[in-house]
């Protein structure tokens, strides 16, 4: 085949350059390639002659690199916002997100290296462009397999030096694709000065790029003199005045009234006067106008290493530190612990009661804020935050906390050498550190969780409301992460109040034995006589119903015809007892739902008590009987262990205890258990009553469910789309009980018998295809928040979508499970 264009150099570097690796924070050119050698293996062995369209043909070409012919387009983009246009030029070149790249830099002209900073100041972006393809090069392999060298240099640690190292030499990912030809382009930038509205630019663009790319000229500088006083902000526009750098070989910039207008040629004759012959010249001077990757991540799978050197190239091309600072930027991102740690904080009052904290008390008889004097020491590590912090099981002790560095940065290592000393404010004789208290003024404080809700995360905030007169004032700590994780609440889509048949086929498998136990079990006599006539209930981890309405009005059925039964009891009063339920779950829990939902004919006064049951909820001996279903396997916190690296605990590509082969991933579930379990039982054995009683159920084989959830996030991190360190960095806060762990908590604590306890059956089997698909949807609604919690909105819709395309392998299981008991049913009896 004869060679049209007379250019083979061109065709050679690109056919070179794929599998090769790149820097996605280098302008998108042949040159930045990095080193001689492909990452990648692909079959030299077997080659091919390869027909290039318009360029002939290419022997010894191996087999896997494909070719196909090109086109012609022009490409009109509406007008978008930063990260909308930053997302679209990474989808262009096969990148997901919205992180801006090297190339989107420099066609857009933003220098300031922070993409914060640039998209603060940046309204709007438009495109529009003409781009010739003479062809398309591309690797045909799958799946694709790193050269050995480029697995050996992983660094298998967080070692900053090794891993800027490692960045420097291979880049960040690895081409695959290119396309050969040229483009003219215009590009829009408006700034936050311009008030210029979206469809006026788009018009303005529009026009301006017909005039460029048809060759007819409708601006002079004369007219547009002519019309300065009417159209001042479209100056910018008018790229047709003489200007010393329009026609040189770099990008030209016209800027006024807060509109930049770019135009940049790629391949081609860039010194050419007009589009039109500029054309002329792209076969003869062809350049890569477009390059396809894939995450060099992507294909370590099971490499020693991969998670660190994931976070590390995402923390480089977010924050685009220069190459030769990388190993001391690397070196400042160590995992973060705040001091005190939680394991370390009391909850409850100290023994020494002679050494009383100072506190605030802003009247007689209100309540007072503690403070904890207690130094916050260290060491010689970098810190990095600070906070506010209420501590106790009451929230009211304010303590300040510092977040800092596990290991001091090597940078830092050999100039920390003086000797710690303290140094407080009682130290320094200087009034900035003291203020006055007004406390005429001030009522008493209250702690109230203020929740504020950003796409894809959820905080707490713990406020401190001071009133003074009319005024209120809010005194917060820094946001912390929640670990209050209600089900989806409302009415929408996948809300619990709709999803939620899973936990009624446990409700309803248990409804029997409940009623056993309170007609077996409950001394309703001796609990009414020694009371007065109102027989409280409460249910732990309500949610918002309708399950906590049918099981509360069985329980309250039960104990009615228990009185009924009773001559005895009905002969000394003339009255049937009257019951009052209090409904109870977490602060952020949707109460408004759950009372819109009350059943009209109910026959209790219901009371909502919000607030985690890992704690005090009632007042001492209030409580004749609680029922807990479907709630305690979840804990108060993911076990700290599982999240650090230097920990034998590390739970590393998992979310579960499930599938590790780590026998410490397990024992810290059971250890953080047994802890929430001691908790929850010491405050119900202040709450409920001698004799009173409590039902506890829970799912005892669930948890195998939780792996398919863990497989579709690590499918996401093994397509690129997701950071394996976020999957690594979390873990699902539930641990199933057995029989034996229930047990052994509840004959520790010492202040309830054990009346029943044993594993039963559902009340009916979901074993097909779509009956699995149902579940995984009931547990979308349980989990959801837990997902956009870590992962945001995006990844956790996505993880959802792919879980329930798994219903053939979850059906298989769930027959296994229903073949044998799966729930655990245990009642107990207060001392």
């Amino acid at each position: 085949m004869s060679n049209y264009y007379g250019n083979n150099n061109i065709v050679e570097k690109a056919i070179k350059c794929l599998g090769k690796g790149f820097d996605l924070t280098c302008d998108f050119r042949l040159k930045y390639c990095k080193g001689d050698e492909r990452l990648v293996l692909l079959n030299e062995n077997v080659t091919k002659e390869l027909m290039v369209p318009g360029f002939g043909a290419f022997d010894n070409i191996p087999i896997d690199i494909k070719c196909d012919k090109g086109d012609r387009v022009r490409f009109q983009s509406d007008i978008l916002d930063f990260n909308q246009m930053s997302e679209y030029i990474n989808r262009r070149s096969s990148v997901p997100g919205k992180i801006p790249s090297g190339v989107f830099n420099s066609m857009f002209g933003f220098e300031s290296g922070s993409w914060a900073t640039d998209a603060a100041n940046t309204k709007y972006l438009g495109l529009d462009g003409y781009f010739i393809i003479l062809f398309d090069v591309h690797i045909d392999r799958y799946s694709l397999v790193l050269d050995d060298q480029v697995i050996n240099d992983v660094p298998s640690t967080w070692d900053p030096a090794a891993l800027a190292r490692f960045i420097e030499k291979y880049g960040t990912h690895i081409i695959v694709g290119l396309s050969i030809g040229g483009q003219d382009v215009v590009l829009l930038r408006q700034d936050k000065s311009s008030n210029m509205e979206p469809s006026q630019l788009k018009n303005h663009l529009d026009e301006l790029g017909d005039q460029l790319f048809t060759g007819i000229c409708n601006f002079s500088p004369h007219q547009c003199k002519s019309r300065e006083q009417k159209h001042k902000a479209l100056e910018a526009f008018n790229v047709f005045d003489p200007q010393p750098n329009i026609f040189s070989s770099f990008p030209s910039a016209t800027t006024k009234n807060g509109v930049t207008v770019i135009c940049s040629k790629r391949g081609g004759d860039l010194t050419a006067n007009t589009h039109s012959e500029w054309l002329l010249t792209v076969p003869s001077m062809p350049d890569a106008i477009a390059f396809s990757f894939i995450p060099i991540t992507s294909l370590l799978k099971g490499v020693p290493g991969k998670g660190f050197l994931s976070h590390a190239i995402n923390l480089y091309l977010r924050y685009k530190p220069p190459i030769a600072d990388l190993q001391y930027f690397l070196d400042f991102q160590a995992h973060k612990i705040w001091a005190p740690v939680h394991n370390d904080l009391p909850l409850g009052p100290t023994t020494n009661r002679s050494i009383r904290p100072p506190a605030l008390h802003f009247n007689l008889m209100g309540p007072k804020l503690y403070v904890n004097p207690t130094q916050v020491i260290i060491g010689k590590t970098p810190v990095t935050g600070m906070r506010l912090y209420l501590e106790g099981v009451k929230c009211d002790r304010l303590a300040i906390h510092l977040q800092h560095l596990i290991n001091t940065p090597i940078l830092l290592q050999d100039k920390i050498d003086d000797p710690l000393t303290w140094r407080g404010s009682e130290d320094t004789p200087n009034d900035r550190y003291f203020e006055a208290i007004q406390w005429k003024k001030f009522s008493h404080p209250t702690f109230i969780a203020y929740i504020y809700a950003q796409e894809g995360y959820y905080y707490e905030q713990e406020l401190r409301e001071i009133i003074q007169g009319e005024e209120e004032a809010y005194i917060s700590t820094l946001a912390k992460m929640s670990r209050f994780f209600p089900m989806n609440g409302g009415d929408a889509a996948y809300s619990y109040s709709k999803y939620s048949q899973i936990q009624r086929e446990v409700l309803d498998g248990a409804k029997e034995m409940v009623r056993d136990v309170i007609v077996e079990k409950l001394d309703i006599k001796s609990l009414l006589l020694s009371s007065s006539n109102t027989f409280h209930i409460t249910d732990l981890g309500c949610s918002i119903g309708p399950n906590t309405f049918s099981s509360m009005q069985h329980v309250v059925e039960a104990v009615k015809d228990k009185y009924h039964n009773n001559q005895e009891l009905t002969n000394s009063t003339n009255n049937i007892p009257e019951f009052q339920i209090f409904f109870n779950d977490h602060i952020t829990n949707d109460f408004n739902t759950l009372f819109r939902s009350l059943p009209v004919d109910r026959s209790y006064y219901a009371t909502g008590v919000p607030g985690s049951f890992h704690g005090r909820l009632f007042p001492s001996r209030s409580i004749h009987f609680a029922h807990c279903s479907c709630a305690i396997h979840w804990l108060s916190k993911c076990p700290e262990e599982l999240l650090d690296e230097r920990s034998p605990a590390w739970n590393k590509g998992l979310i579960h205890y499930v599938g590790a082969s780590n026998i410490e991933v397990f024992n810290a579930y059971v250890a953080q258990f047994e802890k929430d379990m001691e908790v929850f039982l010491n405050a119900r054995a202040e709450e409920i009553v001698p004799g009173g009683m409590m039902v506890l159920i829970s799912p005892f084989s669930g948890y195998r469910y939780l792996n398919f959830f863990g497989y579709s996030l690590m499918d996401l991190v093994n397509e690129g789309m997701l950071d394996e360190s976020l999957v690594d960095s979390f873990n699902v806060p539930v641990y199933f009980p057995s029989p034996e762990d229930m047990i052994k908590v509840v004959e520790r604590n010492e202040c309830f018998s054990i009346e029943r306890i044993e594993l039963t059956y559902p009340q009916s089997k979901l074993v097909d295809e779509a009956d699995a698909k149902s579940f995984m949807i009931n547990l979308r609604a349980v989990l959801e928040r837990v997902f956009i919690n870590h992962f945001g909105s995006k990844i956790a819709e996505e993880t959802f979508a792919r879980t329930i395309l798994k219903s053939e392998e979850i059906s298989a299981l769930m027959k296994a499970d229903y073949e044998k008991a799966c729930q655990l049913f245990i009642s107990l009896k207060r001392k």
